[in-house]
């Protein structure tokens, strides 16, 4: 599947295993591109009052945050924007921009570009990392960082331990796949990875297309030589309100790896699980996770 951009993907993507579709885009969001340090970044906006920018992880787009975009009040200001490389951008010429420091950097310039000083921001998968990052780094910029399966710190009890390890087989064979240049492959080994319903097998052609349409950004991600940048020893330096955010259906070495995040952080960090979700909670279960994003925002705002 292309990706000369139209919004039917938006109104056929389903839930993994599922049939329902997500609704579609209404006139009030509209697609804006956003010119960040040489880099035309897409991104959907909608609502007023604080400013929360969601953050995708790798192998996906903007277009992951459909469903919780369509539940969120209006007095949420909602940006999601595809990271640079990621489609409908331009396609990557090199990685050498592909880097925690150069996403971050992204981030605050979209901030920037959005005419504000400060925004919330909500970061799932490997873009926790960014975040987490751009929070140390440029806290000036960021209110508040939402961190979700972002695999930022090691389990330190016994049954973390134990599901950690369980997972390595699945991270063996994903970074084999890259190592080789099977891109495809490496995408099926992370879907199977991060989904709880069946993995690739079990996704819909659409969804296998929305994968594949990013599939260039994994081995991207995962050569990235900044990314060790941040880990439990940097993140107790953390000055924002953080909170830890996940499924409760998420993949147990995600779990474990959210559970001991949370010792990293300071004092004050919040847990919190989206009932009924998985790794995709926001897709999962919208209408929970919205509620509790915005009980977060609204505790750390200033409007």
């Amino acid at each position: 599947m292309t990706r000369t951009r139209s919004w039917a993907l938006a109104l056929t993507l389903a839930i993994a295993g599922c049939t329902k579709p997500l609704p579609s885009v209404p006139d009030e969001a509209v697609l804006h591109h956003a010119m960040v340090r040489g880099a035309d970044l897409t991104y959907v906006e909608q609502g007023r009052g604080e400013l929360v920018v969601f953050m995708h992880g790798t192998a996906t787009d903007y277009l992951i945050f459909e469903a919780l975009r369509r539940t969120l009040p209006q007095d949420v200001r909602f940006v999601a924007y595809s990271r640079r490389h990621h489609a409908p951008n331009r396609a990557p010429d090199a990685g050498a921009s592909y880097t925690v420091e150069q996403h971050a950097a992204d981030l605050v310039g979209v901030v920037h570009a959005l005419g504000e000083k400060r925004a919330h921001v909500v970061a799932v998968s490997l873009a926790a990392r960014t975040a987490a990052y751009a929070a140390l780094r440029y806290p000036e910029t960021i209110r508040s960082v939402t961190l979700s399966d972002g695999f930022l710190a090691l389990p330190t009890s016994d049954a973390g331990k134990r599901a950690y390890a369980e997972s390595v087989p699945g991270f063996e064979r994903l970074f084999a796949a890259l190592r080789s240049g099977r891109t495809q492959e490496g995408v099926i080994a992370y879907v199977d990875l991060v989904s709880p319903h069946g993995g690739w097998n079990a996704l819909s052609p659409m969804w296998k297309g929305y994968y594949l349409d990013n599939a260039h950004t994994l081995p991207l991600a995962t050569a990235d030589p900044t990314a060790r940048a941040v880990d439990c020893s940097t993140l107790g330096g953390l000055s924002v309100p953080a909170m830890v955010l996940a499924g409760e259906d998420t993949p147990p070495a995600a779990r474990a790896t959210n559970e001991a995040l949370l010792g990293c952080l300071p004092a004050g960090a919040e847990y919190a699980r989206v009932p009924r979700a998985g790794h995709y909670w926001f897709v999962d279960n919208p209408a929970d996770a919205a509620t509790i994003l915005v009980t977060f925002v609204r505790r750390h705002g200033t409007r």
